[in-house]
């Protein structure tokens, strides 16, 4: 509480009352969340994953129950951040549109340490737009324990996964959505992978990228125009 004097009368005091919120982790639900609740706990949970991480700071958690979400966008001021679901990427999904949007961007590069962790991205697109073709399905951050799937590049020189790290993630039916440019298009570009498993992709498995006990099989990256 803080107590300020009125000068004209000391009989009388104004009291105001500040409420500090020193929340650290963060709740998100798809079923019953609202993005009007605080995010607080299960109960008072966000609805979508983008209001949760509105509302975080560098240095905090945030928790994702099982459902579909939609894209999310997170700036390097938030850094260090962790988005974690709860039962994995079997039932967790970050989903983008064939409008044109990625499923996740977590900043410029590798150097940014936002991480998802047990995660789907599923359905990122990308078309002929510097700011959008490079990495159509995340681009920077971390991604731990994530599948990477039927994400889409539709211009040339472009990559579904950009300047990212990844650690025992799949990579799986991928690449440029016509073929037209297999020869050019890179299903990993400027990344570390660790123990992941790249597999049945139009386009080159890993360009400028370091591979370290991966497996990368059925790629299709000749022809093409």
């Amino acid at each position: 509480k803080i107590t300020a004097p009125n000068y004209a009368d000391y009989k009388h005091q104004a009291k105001v009352t500040i409420k500090v919120s020193e929340n650290s982790i963060w709740y998100v639900n798809s079923a019953n969340g609202s993005d009007s609740a605080d995010g607080f706990s299960w109960k008072t949970a966000k609805k979508t994953i983008q209001a949760a991480i509105d509302c975080a700071v560098a240095g905090n958690k945030i928790l994702v129950a099982d459902g579909t979400y939609a894209m999310i966008d997170v700036s390097a001021g938030k850094a260090p951040l962790l988005i974690m679901s709860v039962n994995g990427s079997g039932m967790t999904v970050i989903r983008g549109s064939e409008s044109g949007s990625r499923c996740a961007l977590l900043g410029d590069d590798t150097a940014c340490a936002v991480t998802i962790k047990g995660f789907t991205l599923d359905h990122g697109n990308a078309y002929e737009s510097d700011s959008i073709r490079y990495g159509a399905a995340v681009r920077g951050g971390i991604l731990e324990d994530c599948v990477i799937q039927n994400c889409r590049d539709w211009s040339y020189y472009g990559s579904v996964v950009h300047k990212s790290s990844l650690s025992n993630c799949v990579v799986r039916n991928c690449g440029l959505a016509d073929g037209s440019y297999r020869n050019l298009n890179r299903i990993l570009e400027g990344c570390t992978a660790i123990d992941c498993v790249i597999k049945d992709c139009n386009g080159i498995g890993a360009y400028k990228s370091a591979l370290i006990g991966c497996t990368v099989t059925r790629l299709y990256a000749e022809g093409g125009k």
